[in-house]
């Protein structure tokens, strides 16, 4: 999984997620993620509005911050991301889906990048919930949706069959909780979580993170 992103007025982020499977165990599963995050580069307002573009910037950035060399023909439009309109800086962020390399040597420089892990989706968001590691929660979405699938080939070829999904998030604190709101939830607009109708947030409880979507 592959995430490229950029501030809407400012410098640009490069997040590096890569699926992976495990040869020892059932062939081609989704068994490890690697996380890399890359560095910034300066950009023009809205230079990466298009997907190509970001695909392009991405692949660079891997290579050129992480020495991770990723075939830029084998990715696939996975989600697309925007911070709330409050927010202080705006990251506009785009993920991608594709195949770890065969072989891979990820470069921690103590810069850019200062811990590298391969990790099992499941076990990335435990480890978020056991204070161990920090996610924000368009990662977290993404792990939580890769959780649900059992091989990288099946990943790749459900985001083929699917338009990428679009988040602009609101977010709203019922009793000091964040809740991360997104468009077809009923209480996107107005922040009343208790009203029935379709649920799309994500809950960051102190016991845990609970994502709702129907």
């Amino acid at each position: 999984m592959i995430g490229a992103g950029n501030v809407i007025a400012g410098n640009t982020r490069f997040g590096i997620l890569l699926a992976a499977s495990d040869t020892h165990l059932q062939a081609n599963r989704i068994e490890r993620v690697s996380a890399v995050i890359n560095g910034t580069t300066n950009y023009v307002l809205g230079r990466m509005a298009s997907t190509g573009l970001a695909m392009h910037d991405a692949v660079r950035e891997a290579q050129e911050e992480a020495a991770v060399v990723v075939d830029g023909d084998a990715l696939v439009t996975f989600s697309h991301w925007l911070p709330p309109p409050v927010a202080p800086k705006r990251f506009s962020t785009w993920f991608f889906l594709a195949p770890a390399p065969d072989a891979i040597e990820v470069a921690v420089d103590n810069r850019e990048i200062h811990e590298h892990e391969w990790l099992r989706p499941v076990d990335a968001i435990a480890r978020r919930d056991a204070g161990e590691i920090e996610l924000a929660p368009p990662t977290w979405v993404t792990l939580w949706r890769l959780s649900g699938v059992d091989t990288v080939d099946e990943a790749v070829r459900l985001a083929r069959e699917s338009e990428p999904q679009r988040f602009e998030t609101h977010m709203y604190f019922p009793d000091g909780v964040p809740v991360a709101v997104w468009h077809d939830d009923v209480a996107y607009d107005d922040g009343d979580l208790q009203q029935p109708g379709e649920r799309h947030r994500l809950w960051m409880l102190p016991d845990g993170w609970r994502y709702e979507a129907t």
